[in-house]
Order: C-alpha cells, then structure tokens, then sequence
C-alpha cells in the first residue's frame, strides 16, 4: 500500500502530533529518526508528541527508545494508554 501524503512537514519547525492508537507505531518511529539526524545537523526543531495505545505497559513498543527521544528534545510528550493493564483505569499518562 503506498501513502504517497504521509510524510513529515518539509519546514522543520512545525508541530506534530503522532496518533497510534495501538496499531502503526513504525512510520512513527521512522519520523523520529529521521527528527533526530535533522537535530545533529544543527536544524531547528518543532514540538513532536506522540499518542500511543497499547494493551499493558509490558507491550509499549520502543519504549527505551522513546525515553532517549525524550530525553534528548526529539520527542517533547509521550502519552500512552493502556487498555487492559491489571488493576490500572483507563487513562491516558
């Protein structure tokens, strides 16, 4: 299947918002790689948040990954909601 319209924003400074509702996490990850190398080029970066729904926390995929995009400004927000984690309500962190 090809999303010949799915790509990142060509100015660099623009906001994202990422939504994978449990399914489809990989393009977002690719986005965020592709951020990265554009940051130790020196370009100017807009925010990126990212929502992402999982069943447990033991299922958040790229989880580590996602806490060094964090830590280093490529991600600014990682929201998750986890729809069947034991003893937890169903609300997004």
């Amino acid at each position: 299947m090809s999303a010949p319209t799915f790509h990142l924003p060509t100015d660099t400074t623009r906001p994202i918002i990422l939504v994978g509702p449990g399914t489809g996490i990989a393009p977002f990850r690719a986005f965020w790689q592709h951020r990265n190398t554009q940051l130790r080029e020196g370009q100017k970066l807009g925010k990126m948040w990212l929502f992402f729904g999982c069943r447990t926390s033991e299922t958040d995929l790229y989880k580590d990954e996602k806490e060094d995009m964090l830590r280093i400004g490529i991600l600014d927000r990682n929201f998750l909601a986890l729809s069947r984690e034991p003893n937890t309500s169903k609300v997004c962190t």
